[in-house]
């Protein structure tokens, strides 16, 4: 199905996705496999120059794993997702959505327990409250890495980041299978929400040493 200019077939641009885009851990071209937009269509409605049909839209908004906001009207990211970052801007752009600018039940960078593998990437995971967790990957050494180096708290650039926290051997082997796997995993918009319900029990024990409550 084709884009119809101003036919009003569907809601508009969602905020926050061009910026998701740029980290999608398959790149622009992996987001659009599988969908029926084509990605002609798909840029005009980036760019706010066209709508996309309902159909389009419908793959678009369960690609992202974005949710209806009844309160504010429209859609809206909701999480659950494993992103990789790419420059700063964009990183904590998404990094205020996907956090509901702030108002969250943990973030933090998870570290390798002593001998553990050692990974060229940084883990940082958060969860905003009442919504599923996000990990975005960070390259260690980037421009990008040095948002996680920043003091903990309220006046990080990343907000209300937490102090780091050392990895049990468990969580640290499946953040190590993420890593490894990032670049073809089939469902990115699942992999925050299936790591942070596995895991539930050690991530929430990080939110006792947090700055936001």
């Amino acid at each position: 199905m084709a884009v119809v200019p101003g036919s009003g077939a569907d809601i508009g641009a969602i905020d926050g996705v061009k910026q998701m885009l740029a980290m999608w851990p398959s790149e622009r071209k992996g987001f659009l496999k599988g969908l029926s937009v084509q990605a002609k269509d798909f840029d005009f409605w980036l760019k706010g120059r066209a709508r996309l049909a309902r159909e389009e839209y419908t793959e678009v908004v369960a690609r992202l794993g974005a949710e209806y906001d009844d309160w504010g009207g429209g859609y809206r990211l909701s999480g659950g997702n494993l992103l990789v970052a790419s420059t700063p801007r964009q990183t904590v752009d998404v990094y205020d959505e996907l956090s509901c600018g702030g108002d969250l039940e943990y973030s933090f960078e998870i570290l390798a327990p002593e001998g553990a593998q050692a990974l060229g990437m940084r883990v940082l995971v958060f969860k905003a409250c009442g919504r599923p967790a996000n990990i975005i990957l960070f390259e260690a050494g980037s421009r990008c890495a040095a948002l996680l180096d920043e003091p903990a708290g309220r006046g990080s650039t990343l907000i209300n980041i937490q102090r780091p926290r050392v990895a049990t051997k468990r969580v640290w082997s499946a953040a190590v299978k993420i890593v490894e796997g990032y670049r073809t995993v089939a469902s990115p918009q699942t992999v925050g929400r299936v790591f942070g319900e596995k895991h539930a029990a050690w991530l929430e024990a990080g939110r006792e040493d947090a700055f936001f409550y």
